[in-house]
């Protein structure tokens, strides 16, 4: 197959009258859902929606996603899949960044700040009902060469980039996870991670269209509604965070009659501690494991075979056709069971960032992408030990954010704790982000001081209400850099 809007062409010829997707309390067949991507395809094609463009989405998980995503990629646009949380001046700064010509939305949704020389296309259901115009035959043919897929990377430790992936990278990430999961056509997988996120698209999405199983989707996470879909549809695959897995663990609502279909449920998007993974199995019965991605290749590892709960902080080994690497400084790789910055190749890997000159390779060494995280390698799993990007440069010693925060957080009275580095003489200083009642800067400073060397020390504590997270509950340190 060269193209995800190929597998949705298998998946309605070999599983048609089956249920592709529920959304709330409404099924929509993989027939019908091919059907609805067809007719919007060609209505967009009339709007002149086509290879070339940038086609935003701007959609919660419903079935109106399911077909704006795979009606765009019909008409061979690169589609842009936006939070559907954004307030319109960040839309219009990515539909800016982007280069979009069309945006599609909600019928439902104010438009009035969005009309910024873009097309609006308002869908209601599985169907394009402004503009109101007619249909042409979509006669694109996708190739597997073709820029398919534009997301922004997380920007969790610094300033958003432009990913875009091809069709043939798209492909083979649903491949190679078809492969290690063994998703089947009688598979149920419920997504409550946002759809334009990296890791639903993928994980839950594609994954879903390329076994022909059925998708479950549910707009937000909320722990009741979950627990209810997990129990009336019978859901055997779960890709969730691991806020998602902390909070179900701590539902009396959950037990191991809820999840007694579930064969797989794994986390991604942040590390998952062992206690939350051991929390949700002594509930559920169900060991949760880990899979480790990024926007820029999808999913690159998952844990579906080790021991559990010894190799519950595992993510894993590589997908089919990823490889691996853990290099040191100089760019060779160390010795088993050391750590270094986790390098990856693979089909499903990006070229490089998008930029307004051209494709931005510097994050390349040889064809090997550095993704900055820092990690391990025993047996022919990896393990995770944080990012390098983050460390703070404090005169040219290296402080490991982790370190400070594993001293604070071990304070009375310290619910949650984030160390960073923000500017300072001869590099950087460090910045502790703190969330607590009845602690004071002086009871921090003097647990630090007490077992860390001068330098690590905070130089900045700033007490906050919450720390900024992304959807996937991943920290925004950029935001606390800023403050």
């Amino acid at each position: 197959m060269r193209s995800p809007t190929d597998m949705l062409a298998s998946a309605a010829a070999e599983h048609g009258s089956s249920i592709g997707v529920v959304d709330r309390d409404t099924t929509t067949s993989w027939s019908e859902l091919h059907d609805a991507v067809d007719d919007v395809a060609g209505r967009l094609t009339r709007l002149g929606v086509g290879p070339g463009s940038v086609a935003a989405l701007l959609l919660p998980n419903s079935v109106t996603f399911v077909v704006a995503f795979f009606a765009a990629a019909r008409c061979g646009a690169v589609v842009l899949p936006l939070n559907s949380g954004f307030r319109p001046g960040e839309v219009v700064a990515h539909l800016r960044q982007a280069g979009a010509s069309h945006v599609l939305v909600d019928v439902g949704r104010d438009v009035a700040e969005l009309d910024d020389g873009v097309q609006v296309c308002q869908l209601d259901g599985l169907r394009l009902v402004s503009p109101a115009v007619g249909r042409d035959v979509c006669g694109t043919v996708a190739t597997s060469d073709a820029d398919a897929l534009l997301q922004f990377s997380s920007g969790s430790t610094g300033a958003s980039k432009q990913v875009v992936r091809t069709n043939a990278a798209l492909v083979a990430e649903a491949d190679a996870l078809h492969r290690t999961a063994a998703t089947q056509p009688d598979d149920v997988i419920l997504c409550v991670v946002p759809l334009f996120h990296a890791h639903g698209l993928g994980n839950g999405l594609l994954a879903a269209v390329r076994a022909g199983a059925r998708l479950v989707v549910l707009d937000g996470f909320a722990r009741n509604a979950t627990v209810e879909l997990l129990r009336r549809e019978q859901v055997t695959l779960f890709p969730a965070v691991p806020l998602v897995f902390e909070t179900l663990a701590a539902s009396r609502r959950l037990d191991g009659s809820v999840a007694s279909s579930v064969r797989l449920a794994f986390s991604a998007g942040a590390p998952l501690s062992r206690a939350a993974a051991e929390g949700f199995a002594a509930r559920t019965r169900v060991g949760v494991r880990q899979l480790y991605g990024c926007t820029e290749a999808g999913a690159v590892t998952l844990n579906v075979a080790g021991a559990f709960p010894e190799t519950a902080e595992s993510v894993g080994p590589p997908l089919h056709g990823n490889v691996v690497k853990v290099l040191d400084d100089e760019g060779k790789p160390v010795a088993a069971g050391h750590e270094g910055e986790v390098a990856i190749s693979g089909p499903s890997l990006f070229r490089g960032y998008r930029t307004p000159t051209g494709v931005d390779r510097t994050a390349f060494r040889d064809e090997l992408y550095l993704t900055g995280d820092v990690g391990r390698i025993e047996g022919d799993a990896l393990w995770l030990g944080g990012r390098r990007t983050v460390f703070v440069n404090v005169a040219g010693n290296k402080v490991d954010p982790a370190e400070v925060e594993r001293v604070i957080a071990a304070v009375p009275g310290v619910v949650e704790v984030v160390v960073v580095g923000v500017p300072g003489p001869g590099g950087e200083r460090v910045k502790a982000a703190v969330v607590a009642g009845g602690v004071d800067r002086s009871t921090v400073l003097e647990a630090c001081r007490a077992s860390l060397a001068e330098y690590k020390v905070p130089r900045i504590v700033e007490f906050v209400d919450e720390i900024p997270r992304n959807p996937m509950g991943k920290v925004l340190r950029k935001y606390l850099v800023d403050t």
